[in-house]
């Protein structure tokens, strides 16, 4: 099978993400829209993460923010830079 065709194969991908996460095989070989098909319709998500992980080196930067807004929360959430969800510093530490 071209595994370059996953991309547009929504089913087939989540079926060969499993079998590549199961066996531990190269991924190497994977684009990146065939590594985004993978990851995306792969299930559960310790299957999802574990595939996320291997296919890294062949996703730039975009593809990873891309590939993890579209994953289940907490992943979504996670954002480049430094983010704070408000100030935790206590008043009374304040005054000191």
């Amino acid at each position: 099978m071209d595994l370059t065709l996953l991309g547009g194969l929504q089913s087939r991908a989540g079926k060969v993400g499993a079998i590549l996460e199961r066996t531990g095989a190269d991924v190497s070989a994977l684009g990146v829209e065939a590594a985004r098909a993978v990851i995306l319709n792969s299930a559960p998500i310790p299957v999802q993460i574990s595939l996320f992980n291997k296919c890294q080196k062949v996703l730039g930067d975009g593809d990873v923010r891309e590939i993890l807004a579209a994953l289940p929360e907490p992943f979504s959430e996670i954002k480049t830079g430094y983010h704070s969800r408000g100030s935790t510093k206590q008043t009374s530490t304040l005054n000191l």
